[in-house]
């Protein structure tokens, strides 16, 4: 579809036309979306945007912005996208903290749950037959529980949790560099573009008028390249809202997103005053450190907390069963 619309834009057809293929396009897209496919469509539809966008992102540089740049530049980009593909790897495949339990222990919850007669759940997953540690939360898309889990992320594919969640950082960082990186390259691309009149002073960009504006003659120039400059604008825009909305939790509020929207859920989330308070929150440098694991030659003391076997708010790892150890069964 990106390349599909890049092209439509590029051919010389009027716009009215133009414009009339890529509405035809979306209808045909959204009605085969909903009637052709299943649910299972949006849980993939996203990550394959995201390769496609990413690649024809790598494109764009290579035949048009890599000749107008300098070769360091191009190779600081292609180095960028190196940590890129590192941080998104680990976000997707890695392991977000996933509360895992053997089908023995399955056996022994259930028998001590019926010789209780009951259960809470927010402290009990009916669905893994686990013991949830604080901060935990069953993801329904991916059907296990996360530690600290944080939310589920469509773009990686995977949830978002205790074991992950600094890569993921990682990863909107680097894809708003990559995204910047882009933007700068196709400014470079327009300046030393062939398709102005050399005799005529470049238009400003953003000079007044539609028709007669710079930012329409720099999109005429080449129509693929702005395709390309207005995705990586439109990218840059949301990747930057996510990364300070998730640094605002983790420095700010010390928590994370789906304690900031159950809050009122959790009862030590409740603070005295009636408000909502985070009973995790260290100080917000301090909170910075805990969350990269920040050591330097002992200089900082992270939190060692491990968000798989804590079950309380402030005591030290539990190793206690779920129920009364009548039969000496392993702890769960």
């Amino acid at each position: 579809a990106f390349y599909a619309v890049g092209i439509t834009l590029q051919t010389d057809l009027p716009y009215a036309i133009k414009i009339a293929i890529l509405v035809i396009g979306y209808i045909g897209i959204y009605f085969a979306g909903r009637y052709v496919f299943d649910d299972r469509l949006m849980n993939v539809l996203p990550m394959a945007v995201y390769l496609a966008t990413k690649f024809w992102f790598y494109v764009t540089w290579l035949l048009w912005v890599a000749p107008a740049v300098d070769f360091l530049e191009s190779l600081l980009f292609l180095t960028s996208s190196l940590l890129l593909w590192h941080f998104f790897v680990k976000s997707w495949r890695g392991d977000p903290g996933i509360i895992a339990t053997t089908q023995d222990q399955k056996f022994r919850t259930i028998i001590e749950l019926a010789e209780r007669g009951g259960f809470e759940p927010q402290w009990f997953c009916s669905s893994c037959l686990v013991r949830k540690p604080i901060r935990s939360k069953h993801c329904s898309l991916c059907n296990r529980c996360v530690a600290k889990f944080d939310h589920h992320c469509p773009w990686v594919g995977n949830c978002i949790g205790a074991r992950n969640h600094r890569y993921f950082m990682g990863y909107l960082l680097m894809l708003l560099t990559m995204c910047v990186f882009l933007l700068y390259g196709c400014t470079r691309f327009w300046v030393t573009a062939v398709c102005f009149d050399t005799s005529q002073p470049r238009p400003h960009f953003w000079s007044a008028g539609l028709i007669d504006s710079g930012m329409w003659q720099y999109a005429q120039c080449d129509s693929w390249v702005a395709w390309v400059a207005a995705n990586a604008f439109l990218h840059s825009i949301w990747v930057a809202t996510l990364f300070g909305c998730q640094l605002y939790q983790i420095s700010i509020l010390g928590m994370t997103t789906n304690e900031r929207m159950n809050a009122g859920r959790y009862r030590h989330f409740h603070g005295s005053s009636g408000g909502t308070k985070s009973p995790f929150h260290r100080g917000k440098c301090q909170n910075i450190v805990d969350f990269l694991q920040l050591r330097c030659f002992g200089l900082f003391r992270p939190d060692p907390t491990d968000w798989m076997t804590r079950y309380q708010v402030r005591s030290p790892v539990e190793q206690e069963p779920l129920l009364n150890n009548k039969e000496n069964y392993q702890y769960v």
